[in-house]
């Protein structure tokens, strides 16, 4: 007996990929939710990397549907088809674009014909109703429900055969990690794993150690009073040191309040980090750090590293380490350098478009792949060279570099299972694909899962 899918839109899903696995030869893998994503452009949840040699598809076809076709559909998907063929270079990673839809609007014939007139088919552009894509796998629609079991497969079963979407991404990155142009960038969540302070601890600390009228416990009510900006209380809190009898006192007190509670990280993610290093496909690390927990798990694994928080030209055969936001070692700190702390820093940050930090940045987003590890992606200067970096690569034919981000996979409402979290997190992830970034999910507070995803990502092919 047949399983009858009662959503529509599931029922069409799972039609198209029974069809799809009747015909698909040996050689020849299924992913699904494998979306094709190039600035804002976003299509294809089946992917065929190999094609169809049935269906006559070469290899790097995307496969979508719809329930109900509209003019305004069509003409949108093949502005988007046309976009990204020329903007792909000779290793296109899309060839054929395959639509399929179950219903269509009134008065739609002449707009359908003219879609699937040769001349649009030999661009790669292809348009099925699902009763015609089921004769071309040949599979009638009064047979498809007495196939045999393996070719009538529930959502769940269909599932175990093919790729989810954090897989697929986690291939397509293992592939660019092997390709060698690579830059790993760091954020607070990995300094976390020392109990180093988070960015309101650190104020927080920074607060009581000013001595001033305004104890540790009023950290929230000054908060408040800056209208909950966590810049504008820095710049406030560093205000506190600029009386002559606290101002020398800024740098030692910044380094006390970062370090004075900390510990020895974990090694497994530093160990894969280590590990990743060593492989010589990772050219170079942005941290977003002060501390330097990266260098001291490097050079504990025999990697010698070298520190960049300024404008100074870099000279070393050591892997470069870049502190854009300023740099405090644990040990032998002698105050060089001024951390980016509030306000003021981000504006000359913002104002000075040649500022070298930016310019590390921007270079290392618009020629090699980039990850992201242990970053919320909210930084708004990051967020701004993303937006920057991303419309010169759209321009640039010959420029391929793919971005990524291993993210929390936190519930909209904490500690409840909400009916919206699975569309909060589906415009969270449109949100950094117009920035770019491709986001790969852990489970919530699953920390563990990071190493693991490292570990695939930096396996050899």
């Amino acid at each position: 007996m047949t399983n009858q899918v009662k959503d529509p839109i599931k029922q069409l899903r799972l039609d198209i990929l029974n069809c799809l696995f009747n015909v698909l030869k040996e050689g020849e893998p299924l992913k699904i939710k494998s979306k094709l994503y190039t600035g804002q452009q976003t299509f294809g949840r089946i992917n065929l990397p190999n094609g169809c040699s049935k269906l006559g598809f070469e290899d790097k076809t995307k496969v979508d549907w719809i329930l109900e076709l509209r003019s305004d559909t069509l003409y949108e998907l093949y502005d988007k088809f046309k976009f990204l063929k020329k903007i792909e270079t000779n290793d296109a990673i899309l060839k054929n674009f395959v639509f399929i839809y179950k219903n269509k609007g009134t008065a739609l014939d002449g707009v359908i014909n003219f879609y699937k007139s040769s001349k649009i088919k030999e661009k790669g552009f292809f348009i099925f109703s699902i009763k015609e894509f089921k004769e071309k796998c040949r599979i009638e629609d009064n047979h498809l429900d007495d196939k045999p079991s393996s070719y009538d497969k529930t959502e769940n079963e269909l599932s175990k055969k093919v790729l989810t979407k954090e897989t697929a991404l986690i291939e397509q990155a293992n592939i660019d990690f092997n390709i060698g142009k690579n830059t790993l960038f760091f954020g607070a969540g990995l300094s976390l794993n020392a109990d180093l302070p988070n960015w309101d601890e650190l104020l927080k600390r920074l607060l009581e150690k000013a001595n001033s009228f305004l104890p540790m416990e009023r950290y929230d009510d000054l908060l408040e009073s800056c209208n909950h900006s966590s810049l504008i209380t820095a710049r406030y809190i560093e205000k506190l040191y600029q009386y002559p009898r606290y101002k020398k006192r800024f740098k030692t007190a910044f380094h006390d309040a970062l370090y004075e509670w900390s510990r020895e990280p974990d090694n497994e993610i530093f160990t894969k980090i280590a590990a990743m290093v060593e492989t010589k496909k990772v050219s170079q690390a942005i941290t977003f750090n002060y501390d330097d927990l990266v260098e001291r798990a490097l050079e504990k694994e025999g990697i010698p590293t070298y520190s960049i928080s300024d404008a100074k030209c870099f000279n070393s055969p050591n892997f470069p380490i870049y502190h854009v936001h300023g740099f405090i070692p644990k040990e032998d700190y002698f105050g060089e350098g001024k951390p980016v702390l509030g306000e003021y820093e981000y504006h000359d940050l913002y104002k000075e478009a040649f500022h070298w930090s930016n310019v590390v940045q921007l270079q290392a987003l618009r020629s090699t792949n980039c990850f992201f590890i242990g970053l919320s992606m909210t930084d708004p200067n990051l967020r701004r060279l993303l937006d920057i970096a991303r419309m010169y690569n759209l321009k640039d034919k010959d420029t391929q570099c793919h971005h990524y981000a291993i993210l929390e996979r936190k519930p909209l409402i904490q500690d409840t299972s909400s009916p919206f979290d699975r569309w909060h997190l589906m415009k969270q992830e449109q949100l950094l694909h117009e920035l770019g970034i491709n986001v790969i999910w852990y489970e919530n507070k699953q920390y563990g899962d990071i190493p693991r995803i490292l570990e695939k990502i930096m396996a050899p092919l």
